[in-house]
């Protein structure tokens, strides 16, 4: 049986194609591939190893880095990707669905939630005061890395970046969502996070954790409203 791509995987083959890697050898290195995909090298160079041994990836290791390019197995991936990708850009959407499963994060968006310059607009431009943190939901399927790459395009409501006269902070995109049929929640994706592409999180103005009962590893199911 042949074993699947991971969420994560899928993401990195896909920011390989985005950087140029096709049929043809091409020259690079886990050093440039790290600054390139902001990854770690020990990450780069685990993933290009998985994706080699699942038969997505050829690799040849050079005196001075390596020679990567994909396979035709990698090729019709992709094409199967766009073809689907190129069916949900053809007809509006409205809502999109995403599953994935509860992890714990840094704390990283209790802290940016209780900024004045961020609270102020999620309350008017969301209708409600979010609660000071995010769910974190890891996605596990390589459909709901797809369907999170879609809502990425999409406007959604835009939560402008702001300064503080030290720092300056980044915009935040916004989607109205219900989780496990909550609501009103919506799923914010920051400008600038140390998030993975297969984290997305979701804000409240409640404590979703407490009011559903959740804890690490439970499996939940967010719908996301595009328009």
């Amino acid at each position: 049986m042949e074993e699947e791509l991971s969420a994560i995987e899928l993401a990195f083959l896909i920011k390989l194609v985005e950087l140029g890697f096709g049929e043809n050898w091409i020259k690079t290195s886990t050093t440039r591939l790290s600054k390139q995909t902001t990854l770690s090298q020990q990450t780069v160079s685990r993933r290009i190893r998985r994706l080699v041994a699942k038969g997505y990836l050829e690799r040849i290791v050079v005196r001075d880095g390596e020679m990567i390019r994909l396979t035709e197995k990698a090729r019709k991936k992709i094409l199967k990707l766009h073809d689907i990708l190129s069916r949900f850009a053809s007809k509006p959407i409205r809502s999109i669905n995403l599953g994935g499963m509860v992890v714990s994060g840094l704390g990283e968006g209790r802290y940016y939630i209780s900024l004045n310059g961020y609270r102020r607009q999620f309350e008017k431009k969301l209708g409600f005061r979010p609660f000071e943190g995010t769910l974190n939901i890891k996605l596990l399927t390589a459909s709901d890395v797809i369907n999170r790459r879609i809502i990425e395009k999409h406007h959604g409501i835009i939560i402008k970046g702001f300064s503080d006269g030290t720092r300056t902070y980044g915009d935040v995109k916004c989607f109205r969502a219900e989780i496990e049929e909550l609501e009103p929640a919506a799923l914010i994706i920051p400008s600038r996070t140390s998030h993975p592409e297969d984290i997305v999180e979701i804000i409240a103005p409640f404590n979703i954790r407490n009011m559903l009962g959740l804890r690490d590893g439970d499996i939940v199911r967010v719908v996301v409203y595009l328009q």
